[in-house]
């Protein structure tokens, strides 16, 4: 044992081992028959810890390019708590420097690596024998130079359990820099036991000051992997920094002299933090970079007596002309500082598992659905967002809202806003506007620039009015997509146009309530179910029972719905439906191609399938005419008939080479079937007939009156007369006036 690094015990014999893993060891090698390993002593140490030192044969190569032996001498210690992984030192004193070494306290004996996962994992399926291979497993691909492959990641230069600092996200942003930056840090708790410090940039002309003061510093490139002994003393930071090209003790010296020396700054304690470059071999290219900060104990006047530059007297600072060298900082405690950085857009997207996006999006509404989807996408570092919504929160919003009780009376935009803008540092991923977007008000020019300078609007509203607006709102040039639930809460609608906008967000809307009316699963999508409730007295103070079980699921959904649609560049109808056991079954819902016509004050939309279905009943009855009724929507605001569908003629009609008179057998159960089905946004707004071949679409005498009469019955309602003639070669519509 001579010739090795000794641990601090007293040698027991085998039969006074207590330690449950250290028993199961010693047995292991034993009944195992194990041939490569041999039982040199056993120790008990101060602490209860019990270790087994024992020599390990292992499996090399010829010449290998580390430089491990075929046999290494081991100390295995168990801790009496078993709150920790069995500690493996290698005994040998010119062990080599190697990745995958952990950092200690002390720099020898070396301590070997051999887990990723926390202990709590490891001891549910840690067992002696198998841990004895992974020791020579170890021991073997590092001899290779295996251990760390080409594709991993760099190993960190220390390791260790501290306290955490968190620093500004961008601070290195731009890499190495000979500039120094000087940040204010703060703790987040008074708890001794959880110590965390935050560290943020001083506002242009801010005092200096405070609990910690931190300064950064830049070291010359290191190989990953040479993990060193933890600093203890300023003395070892100057060491550890010497060896990376920095005169830490001058540099500081400098920099405390240049700082304020107010009663403020000196009593503040100092943080250095320091900027690693990493590189997978000696002298080769910078790959990584490792984030350190220490904790130097005292404070900034305490440290600066310690180094030789001042004396205190009567409180007052004494500055030497030249600062006593012969103070090397042994007599300063240095703590390890555990960093990482504030979460940033790129990294809450990588967390996520997809890419940063910085896309300008326009909501509006915040409400129940979007209160919980936008916080979703931000999280996961998509858009930046421009929230509208002129409601406040209510009592009853909380039941279903994103927040609380406590912010009852607030703007529910701003609210929104605050809260996506607290995720990440600074400002700028959120913001407000208390308005209703239809009627905006004194907040006109901040809503107009609101929609006219995003690249996509949401609507969360679940406003007929708001997404028709949308739809034709000629100033904005991004595309808009509709998010709502159904009445019941069950089903999520997300209505998304494609990226040149040719299927604008009213077409969508018309082409879903086709599919519900034509599709068996879809029949009770729009019916209201469960009995409204009112939360105040106003006629207008009722709300939906929908359980917020739904709307949580439905935001998560939601908000990967929004990410792809916007990352597609084609339109999109779907709807995810929820069944009591909350599994969920999307139904997509193809877009046909837009058919659209012009008609004096009047637009035609319809889709291109609606006319092929009307050629289709045409041709079936050829020579004879035939007809039937269109149903749709008439939007009197936009001036748009929407034709969705056409209902063929009734068994009734009378169809002849050049005469057509539409029956009336079972059509009104039929439209009103449709009207139900579609809470009435589909009726019948006109009648079709056709034309046989060889003839022009020109109307008869016959097709004049009937025109006339249907536009006086239509007019009844506010709505234009509609008419449409298919031909062999042509359709021809009227809407209003038959010219």
């Amino acid at each position: 044992m001579s010739d090795y690094i000794s641990i601090d015990g007293h040698e027991i014999g085998a039969e006074s081992l207590s330690l449950p893993r250290a028993r199961s060891l010693l047995g292991a090698i034993k009944e195992a028959d194990l041939p490569y390993i041999a039982v040199v002593a056993f120790l008990r140490l101060k602490s209860g810890s019990e270790a087994i030192v024992f020599d390990a044969e292992v499996e090399l190569g010829q010449e290998p390019p580390i430089p491990i032996q075929k046999q290494e001498r081991l100390a295995v210690v168990f801790s009496a708590a078993d709150d920790f992984y069995p500690e493996v030192y290698a005994l040998r004193p010119d062990f080599p420097q190697v990745p995958h070494l952990n950092c200690g306290d002390k720099e020898s004996p070396k301590s070997l690596c051999l887990y990723e996962e926390p202990w709590p994992e490891v001891k549910l399926r840690w067992t002696p024998s198998g841990f004895v291979e992974r020791i020579r497993t170890w021991l073997a691909l590092t001899a290779e130079g295996r251990l760390h492959g080409d594709d991993q990641p760099l190993e960190p230069l220390l390791l260790g359990r501290f306290w955490r600092l968190i620093l500004p996200s961008d601070l290195f942003n731009a890499g190495p820099s000979e500039e120094p930056v000087t940040l204010l840090v703060c703790r987040t708790s008074d708890d001794p036991a959880f110590n965390v410090l935050v560290a943020q940039r001083p506002e242009p002309g801010a005092q200096l000051g405070g609990a910690f003061l931190a300064t950064t510093f830049h070291t010359a490139p290191q190989q990953h992997g040479v993990i060193r002994h933890r600093p203890h003393s300023m003395a070892d930071l100057h060491s550890l920094f010497g060896s990376a090209g920095v005169d830490l003790l001058s540099d500081l010296r400098k920099r405390l002299k240049g700082w304020d020396r107010n009663a403020t700054i000196r009593k503040s304690n100092l943080i250095i933090v320091a900027y690693f470059p990493k590189t997978r071999t000696a002298g080769g290219q910078v790959e990584a970079r490792d984030i350190w900060s220490f904790r130097i104990d005292g404070t900034m006047e305490e440290v600066g007596r310690k180094l030789g530059l001042w004396d205190i007297v009567n409180g007052h600072v004494a500055e030497f002309l030249s600062p006593d060298l012969s103070k090397d900082g042994g007599d300063i405690l240095v703590d390890v500082l555990d960093t990482s950085f504030a979460l940033s857009r790129q990294q809450a997207a990588a967390l996520n598992g997809v890419s940063p996006s910085s896309m300008a999006l326009t909501a509006i509404g915040a409400g129940a659905l979007g209160s919980q989807v936008v916080p979703k996408l931000v999280q996961s570092g998509f858009g930046v967002w421009t929230i509208i919504d002129d409601d406040h929160l209510l009592p009853h919003n909380p039941a279903r809202h994103q927040f609380s009780n406590c912010w009852v009376g607030q703007p529910k935009a701003e609210l929104l806003a605050g809260f996506c803008d607290s995720f990440f540092e600074g400002t700028g991923t959120a913001r407000g506007i208390v308005a209703n977007v239809l009627v905006p008000g004194a907040k006109e020019p901040d809503v107009k620039a609101a929609l006219e300078s995003c690249e996509a609007i949401i609507d969360f509203s679940a406003s007929v009015a708001v997404g028709r607006v949308l739809a034709h709102y000629t100033g904005a040039i991004g595309r808009r997509v509709s998010v709502f639930l159904n009445p019941t809460g069950r089903d999520l609608v997300v209505l998304a146009e494609d990226r040149a906008r040719t299927a604008t967000l009213d077409y969508l809307e018309m082409v879903y309530y086709s599919e519900i009316a034509a599709r068996p699963e879809l029949e009770k999508h729009l019916s209201r179910g469960e009995q409204r409730l009112r939360y105040g007295r106003s006629c207008r103070d009722l709300t939906s029972t929908i359980p917020e079980a739904f709307v949580g699921l439905h935001s998560a959904v939601a908000s990967h719905a929004i990410r792809d649609s916007l990352t597609n560049e084609s339109a999109s109808i779907s709807i995810w439906r929820a069944d009591e056991g909350f599994e969920i079954k999307k139904i997509s819902i193809p877009v046909p191609a837009k058919f659209e016509i012009a008609s004096r004050e009047w637009r035609v939309i319809s889709t291109e399938s609606v006319i092929a279905r009307i050629r289709t009943f045409r041709k079936a009855k050829l020579p004879n005419e035939t007809g039937g009724v269109l149903v749709g929507h008439f939007d009197s605001a936009a001036g748009i008939a929407y034709i969705m569908d056409t209902l063929p003629a009734p068994p009734d009609s009378k169809e002849y080479p050049v005469h057509y008179i539409r029956g009336s057998a079972g059509l009104r159960a039929k439209v009103e079937a449709i009207r139900d089905r579609t809470a009435s946004m589909l009726h019948y707004i006109g009648e079709w007939h056709s034309h046989p071949d060889g003839y022009s679409c020109r109307p008869s005498g016959d097709d004049r009156k009937v025109f006339a009469w249907l536009t006086r019955w239509m007019q009844i309602d506010g709505y234009p007369g509609l008419m449409l003639i298919a031909g062999e070669r042509e359709e021809v519509w009227f809407v209003e006036e038959m010219v």
